[in-house]
């Protein structure tokens, strides 16, 4: 049984004049150098993924604004939901308060009372 002595052919080109080169003009790598480009192939496919994959630099930039975006929309709710909270407590604690919602939002009277709109 023969050993293959060379595996990969490689079109020629004239500026690579110092890599040994076929009868035909065409570039022949030794079997020995093929680890040497698989690891390479395989630290270019890495290093892309690892910048512009599915979970690369790119997209973690990406959330990270949004992050960002949820917590300042977090806080905003924050001050409304303790605003309700507020509210809700002067409603069941206050009959003021009861009152002035009744007459501002709900447009409600008291019986006898006349209620006139402003333009």
């Amino acid at each position: 049984m023969l050993a293959c002595r060379y595996i990969l052919v490689i079109k020629y080109d004239s500026a690579m004049s110092d890599i040994n080169t076929g009868s035909n003009g065409m570039i022949k790598i030794k079997k020995r150098m093929v680890p040497y480009i698989i690891l390479s192939v395989e630290l270019i496919v890495f290093l892309g993924m690892y910048i512009a994959g599915v979970n690369g630099f790119i997209t973690l930039y990406g959330l990270k604004a949004d992050n960002e975006q949820y917590k300042k929309t977090v806080e905003v709710l924050e001050q409304e939901v303790a605003s309700l909270e507020k509210q809700l407590r002067d409603f069941n604690s206050e009959r003021f308060y009861k009152e002035k919602i009744a007459r501002e939002e709900l447009q409600m009277a008291r019986p006898g009372e006349i209620i006139y709109y402003l333009k």
